[in-house]
């Protein structure tokens, strides 16, 4: 492991996505929940829920009361705004577009 002090921006910001990434991992975890759990909950493809997953496409507002009722994890966590990631050159603007934010 390579730990180095945060001195710009860019520093902060690459520590940020990796504390959620492992966060992200962690959480699921203790929920007792995988991605084949997710794709039978939200009923989307292996793709879509890696696309949520890495903040590349956002919950919808039907995701959102999904997991809710069916995970018990509040609607105030699910709903929050978060960036997504930008589309890479093969993935279209309507990737970029949902109701809620990574």
């Amino acid at each position: 492991m390579d730990i180095k002090p945060i001195r710009t921006e860019q520093d902060y910001d690459l520590a940020c996505k990796r504390i959620e990434a492992i966060f992200q991992k962690i959480q699921m975890q203790n929920l007792g929940v995988s991605r084949k759990d997710l794709m039978g909950h939200l009923r989307k493809s292996g793709g879509r829920i890696s696309d949520i997953l890495n903040c590349r496409r956002g919950l919808t507002l039907g995701d959102i009361r999904t997991l809710n009722r069916t995970l018990h994890i509040p609607v105030e966590v699910l709903s929050q705004d978060y960036p997504l990631e930008k589309a890479r050159p093969n993935q279209s603007n309507a990737t970029l577009k949902s109701v809620a934010h990574c």
